[in-house]
């Protein structure tokens, strides 16, 4: 069965929601290739460990950036609230849903980013 084949028959199988959510990802493929070419992971000097390493660092930013600019807004907005970085979410590596607040040892990227969060999130409260 070839690639397309089998995205299609995934797709028949999928709900709404997770139709949506890779077409959200198709399109960032179709806007890569616009910006860079075709994909060849044969051919692609880049080195996706850095650049996965790069986009995470870059996503932290823009969280931190949003924190900010909403814990220093005048304008009424939605409340910060530490729910937001400690809520159940699903693990990759078990079967059932787990708090990733304090970290897991399965998924510490999650973890890290709960911790770090909660860490700006006491600095932006502190600046209002």
């Amino acid at each position: 069965m070839s690639p397309s084949e089998e995205v299609s028959a995934l797709m028949l199988d999928l709900n709404d929601d997770e139709q949506r959510v890779l077409l959200a990802i198709a399109k960032r493929l179709a806007m890569g290739r616009e910006q860079y070419g075709a994909l060849d992971l044969a051919t692609d000097p880049r080195d996706w460990t850095k650049e996965a390493y790069e986009e995470a660092l870059d996503m932290s930013n823009y969280l931190a950036m949003a924190l900010v600019k909403r814990a220093t807004s005048r304008e009424p907005s939605l409340p910060i609230h530490v729910r937001a970085t400690t809520s159940v979410v699903g693990c990759a590596s078990r079967t059932r849903p787990i708090d990733h607040s304090s970290g897991c040892a399965r998924c510490p990227f999650l973890g890290g980013i709960g911790r770090f969060l909660r860490s700006m999130l006491g600095v932006f409260q502190s600046v209002r």
